[in-house]
């Protein structure tokens, strides 16, 4: 299994079982009832990613993934901006994202490079992967061809 989805999920596990355990310890600041909602649904989102990408992703099944992540950083800093009492706690957010977006983008490029053999995949993969290209054509930026 590839490390990103792994990471993603444990991530994101964390998030729904224990919310805000990454503020508390690293800045001592406990995360109101609200607050904690908002990071199991944030864990959440984290961990249906990381199922919806684990099994052989596509190029453009991690290229959507990015743009998720990125989606996620700069909610964050819209966060951190606005409230100066839930600004450390959105930046750890959206450093994580921002994380998790470079590692995606990386794999992305890794996926481009050397796309997948003719394997087949369940029913379940193959719409996902469909569904990926028809996303992408519409929400990614055309990208020169790699050399």
């Amino acid at each position: 299994m590839k490390v990103l989805p792994v990471g993603r999920a444990g991530y994101g596990m964390v998030e729904l079982a224990a919310p805000g355990l990454l503020a508390e310890r690293l800045l001592g600041q406990r995360l109101d009832p609200p607050a904690r909602l908002i990071a199991r649904i944030l864990g959440a989102r984290h961990l249906a990613q990381a199922c919806l990408s684990g099994p052989a992703p596509t190029a453009a099944v991690l290229a959507l993934g990015v743009e998720v992540d990125a989606l996620h950083t700069a909610s964050m800093i819209g966060v951190a901006v606005l409230s100066r009492q839930w600004r450390p706690a959105a930046l750890i957010s959206a450093a994580a994202a921002t994380g998790f977006a470079t590692a995606g983008g990386l794999a992305t490029r890794n996926a481009r490079r050397h796309p997948p053999g003719r394997v087949r995949h369940g029913q379940a993969v193959q719409l996902r992967d469909r569904w990926a290209e028809q996303l992408a054509r519409y929400l990614i930026p055309p990208i020169r061809a790699v050399r």
